[in-house]
């Protein structure tokens, strides 16, 4: 028998993806401006190190060095919550 849906279309897989989404926004939140920014800008915008740091008027080393921070407390954000 073919499957009706894929195995990511389930309503507990949507579920999931949206809450999820939703650890994720809240943990965004929890980081300071510069650092929400840098990660918004690099992974959401997908500007490159170079285009941020001459938005943000830093060398691309203190760009890479705050992603980086922003990077893990993100993760230990996240960790708090069995992410």
């Amino acid at each position: 028998a073919q499957c009706l849906f894929s195995p990511g279309t389930s309503p507990s897989a949507g579920a999931r993806r949206a809450e999820n989404r939703e650890q994720v926004h809240l943990a965004l939140l929890k980081l300071s401006d510069h650092d929400r920014d840098v990660l918004m800008m690099r992974f959401l915008e997908g500007l490159e190190v170079e285009e941020i740091a001459a938005l943000l008027e830093l060398t691309a080393g203190a760009v890479c060095a705050r992603q980086l921070r922003a990077v893990r407390h993100l993760r230990s954000l996240l960790d708090e919550h069995d992410f």
